[in-house]
């Protein structure tokens, strides 16, 4: 496929093309070129084409291979980890029935473990080295895998939302409309929606061959977009934009808005003043669970809406800009790309560390772990608050069973925070 002139291959597939070639200012590789009987040197002249398409010189590669490296390298520990320590528990007695918050998580770090496995090696690795050398099926695979995880990713915080939205302001429904059959359900169709959604860009994605140099038989492998029309391609790109960023980042803020003035107002209301100070202190304890969910969910959208808003304004510029796209914008996107991708290795900091979870988790084991008789008096309290009927199973209703819900969970949390770290304490928390 030859490129005119008024179709930059740089803006057609995003191409990191050498600064050499893009201000031929090598007269020496393009006399080498001519010394080899105008062959095709992707076949005969290996030497040439390193060096003509070799970017790591470059001082943006060099940056971009170093924030891949890290970005790469947490990504793939922190999801690890999360996904080791939200499967650990699936055994526990007391965790039986699955939290709905725990199983969309469990979905959140696949997607982003997609993301870091799949799409941060190729990624870097076109860029270092220009010619698309992959084959034509990660040709479509990759920038099909990012687009369906990163949707993936945005509806998965959204069901989050609204499941801890219910969870705040209707408790006891909540809990019987979140089942575990519903919540799988929720996850199906979150990937299958994004699928379809994604669908077009593993039709247009090829692998195609491009005449780079006018005068010159150099064909330079590309792996790129390739619409019918542009206008499609713009209407596309707007339409991801307004479905996977606008409308789940304000419908998500909005919500979590929402949780935490309900929360707000339910520790101004002062409830269960009457009772004695452990149920109190119970109280309060699921009460600061759920502002710590609800601070990571609220942390999740941020850090997505921040994350990749750059990339989004960066494409739907250059679609503007087709023809004659600014050069310091072509220079700034894989930077932005970098940024986008990175959101999938921060997702499991705010798994662990939103909330201060460290110092809460020694705050509850102060609070019951004391001696014998005041753990006891401390589960006595619960029938008050649940109205459970068998005073004397209180405390094995507590530590062994879910009648009790949230509750029974934070009380096992406190002698679980012992053996436990505080990136695991996401694992206990139930709706």
């Amino acid at each position: 496929m030859n490129l005119t002139p008024d179709q930059p291959p740089t803006q057609l597939f995003n191409l990191p093309i050498p600064l050499d070639l893009q201000n031929k200012s090598r007269p020496d590789l393009t006399s080498q070129a001519r010394l080899f009987n105008n062959t095709f040197f992707f076949q005969d002249n290996a030497a040439l084409e390193w060096e003509l398409f070799l970017t790591i010189r470059e001082p943006g590669t060099i940056i971009l291979t170093f924030l891949y490296s890290v970005s790469f390298l947490v990504g793939f520990a922190g999801n690890v980890m999360s996904l080791k320590v939200l499967l650990g528990q699936r055994g526990s007695v007391r965790l039986s029935g699955a939290s709905a918050t725990r199983c969309l998580l469990i979905n959140l770090a696949v997607c982003d473990l997609a993301v870091v496995c799949v799409c941060m090696p190729v990624t870097l690795g076109h860029r270092i080295y220009t010619p698309w050398v992959y084959g034509d099926f990660l040709c479509r695979a990759v920038p099909f895998t990012q687009a369906v995880s990163v949707s993936a990713s945005v509806l998965s915080i959204t069901v989050i939302s609204v499941s801890r939205f219910y969870a705040v302001h209707s408790p006891l429904q909540s809990r019987a409309y979140f089942t575990r059959r519903r919540i799988l359900v929720s996850v199906t169709a979150v990937w299958v929606i994004s699928s379809l959604i994604c669908m077009p860009v593993a039709i247009v994605t090829r692998r195609d061959e491009v005449a780079l140099i006018e005068g010159l038989p150099i064909v330079l492998p590309v792996c790129g977009e390739v619409w019918p029309q542009p206008r499609l391609r713009q209407a596309y790109n707007v339409l991801l934009f307004s479905a996977l960023y606008c409308l789940p980042v304000a419908f998500n803020l909005t919500l979590a808005f929402l949780t935490c003035r309900r929360l707000r107002s339910t520790n101004a209301e002062g409830r269960f003043t009457e009772l004695d100070p452990r149920s109190q202190a119970l109280h309060e304890t699921r009460l600061q669970g759920r502002r710590q969910i609800a601070r990571m969910v609220a942390a999740l959208v941020l850090l997505f809406a921040l994350s990749w808003l750059p990339m989004y304004v960066a494409d739907i510029w250059l679609d503007l800009e087709l023809n004659h796209p600014p050069h310091w914008l072509l220079q700034a996107r894989p930077f932005a790309q970098w940024l986008g991708l990175t959101n999938s290795s921060l997702n499991p900091f705010c798994y662990c560390f939103i909330g201060d979870l460290h110092r809460s988790a020694k705050a509850l084991r102060l609070r019951f772990s004391g001696p014998s008789p005041a753990a006891a008096l401390a589960l006595a309290s619960l029938p008050k608050i649940f109205d459970l009927q068998n005073n004397k199973k209180t405390a094995d209703a507590a530590n062994n069973s879910n009648s009790c819900g949230e509750d029974a969970e934070t009380l096992g949390l406190s002698m679980w925070w012992t053996q436990s770290s505080a990136c695991e304490s996401i694992s206990h928390w139930n709706e």
